[in-house]
C-alpha cells in the first residue's frame, strides 16, 4: 500500500504523539507521578514509540524509493538538525542568561555551558550552570534530546542495511527487531548498568529501536497486510484484554505499530486539519521541555497543574509554529532530489519525520 503525499494521516499521528509526550513530562515536571497507558509505558514513552514506529515506515520507505546513501544521510540531516540547533543555542545563549543564578560572565565561561551547546551534534547534555536547580524536576533544561542520538542510529542501520542489500530482504528489518527485543529483555531482566555514550544510554536503542523496525517491518510487508479501522478495533480490544499481563509488552511492538500505520494511512479528511497548520511536532517535541520546566520555575506555587499545563502547551504550540515556518520547512526546501530514473515507488512526505 503506497500513500500520496497529501492523502495520510501521518501529520495527525505525529502530533498526537508531540501533544502526549509534553501531557507526561507535565506531570513529572510538575513533580507529579505521570499517567501509564495499558501498564506498560507512560505516556510520554507511549508518544516516543509512536514517533519511531512512523519513522521506521516512512524512513525505509524513503530509502527504497532512492536508495543513495548521500541523499539519504542529507535528507535525514536537514529534518533533524536546523531546528536542534535552534532550540539548543536559543537555550544556552537566551533562556539560560536570563534564568541563570550565576553572573554573565561566569555563566558564559562555565564549561558546563560549552558542554550544552554539544547537543546540537546530538551529543547529549541536560544541565545549564545555574539553571532550574530549584525546580520539582531539578537541573534538565531539556530532556526530551535523549531520543534524537537513538533516532539517527536508526538511520545509519537503514542505511547500512541499504548499502549491503538487507534492507530489500524483506525478513532482515523483523528479525533485527526480534534480536533487539531479545537483548531488550536479558538488559531488563539481569539490571545491566546505563551504556553512555556522547552522554546518551544507548541500552534505549533497544527499548524504543525495535518500534522502529515494527513500522519498518510492516512497510516492507504492506501488500501483504490489510490496513482497516476494523483491524485497529480488534489490535486495542487484544491490547485492553493484556492490560495487566506481562503479555501486554509483546502486544506493544505488534498490535501498536498496527494500530499507528493504520490510521495513518487512512484518508479521513478531518484527521488531515493539522496539514493546514504545518507540521507542529518536532517542534514541539524540541521546545516543550524547557517551556514547561521555565513555567515551572515562576508558576509552580501560583497556578495549578491543568492551568499551567494549558499554558505550556500554548506557547510550545506557537514556538512549534515559528519553528516549522521560519526554518525547518526552508530547511526541507533544500533537500537533493532523487532521480527521476531511479524512483521505484510512489513517494511518501518521508522527509517530514519527528524522533
Amino acid at each position: 500500500m503506497s500513500q500520496k503525499i497529501h492523502d495520510n494521516n501521518f501529520d495527525a499521528m505525529r502530533l498526537l504523539a508531540a501533544t502526549l509526550v509534553v501531557y507526561s513530562h507535565a506531570f513529572a515536571l510538575h513533580g507529579l507521578s505521570q499517567p501509564r497507558f495499558l501498564g506498560f509505558a507512560f505516556l510520554g514513552e507511549l508518544g516516543v514509540y509512536i514517533f519511531f514506529i512512523m519513522s521506521g515506515y516512512l524512513v525505509v520507505q524513503s530509502w527504497m524509493n532512492d536508495p543513495h546513501p548521500l541523499r539519504f544521510l542529507v535528507r535525514r540531516s536537514l529534518r533533524i538538525f536546523p531546528a536542534l540547533i535552534a532550540v539548543v543555542f536559543l537555550s544556552a545563549c537566551a533562556l539560560g542568561p536570563l534564568l541563570t543564578t550565576l553572573p554573565a560572565g561566569d555563566y558564559f565561561s562555565h564549561p558546563i555551558t560549552l558542554r550544552y551547546l554539544a547537543n546540537a551534534y546530538l551529543v547529549i547534555s541536560y544541565a545549564l550552570p545555574g539553571v532550574f536547580d530549584t525546580n520539582p524536576y531539578p537541573v534538565a533544561v531539556n530532556g526530551s534530546l535523549w531520543s534524537l542520538p537513538i533516532e539517527f542510529l536508526m538511520y545509519v542501520f537503514v542505511l547500512a542495511f541499504g548499502v549491503v542489500g538487507l534492507v530489500r530482504m524483506k525478513w532482515t528489518l523483523p528479525l533485527t527487531g526480534a534480536m533487539l527485543i531479545a537483548v531488550g529483555h536479558y538488559f531488563r531482566e539481569h539490571q545491566v548498568d546505563a551504556i553512555v555514550f556522547a552522554g546518551t544510554d544507548f541500552r534505549q536503542a533497544f527499548f524504543v529501536g525495535v518500534y522502529f523496525f515494527a513500522g519498518a517491518s510492516l512497510y516492507m510487508f504492506r501488500d501483504a497486510i490489510r490496513f482497516s479501522i476494523s483491524g485497529v478495533a480488534i489490535a486495542c480490544a487484544f491490547g485492553l484484554a493484556l492490560n495487566g499481563s506481562p503479555w501486554i509488552q509483546y502486544w506493544s511492538v505488534i498490535g501498536l505499530p498496527y494500530i499507528v500505520i493504520a490510521v495513518c494511512v487512512q484518508s479521513e479528511s478531518w484527521l488531515q486539519i493539522p496539514k493546514k497548520v504545518g507540521d507542529l511536532s518536532y517542534g514541539i517535541y524540541l521546545y516543550s521541555f524547557p517551556v514547561q520546566q521555565t513555567l515551572e520555575s515562576f508558576l509552580h506555587d501560583k497556578l495549578g497543574f491543568l492551568s499551567i499545563f494549558a499554558l505550556e502547551l500554548v506557547i510550545t504550540a506557537f514556538l512549534a509554529f515559528c519553528s516549522w515556518h521560519g526554518l525547518e520547512k526552508l530547511a526541507l526546501r533544500l533537500k537533493p532530489k532523487r532521480s527521476e530514473g531511479r524512483r521505484l515507488i510512489p513517494a511518501s512526505d518521508a522527509s517530514r519525520i519527528t524522533p
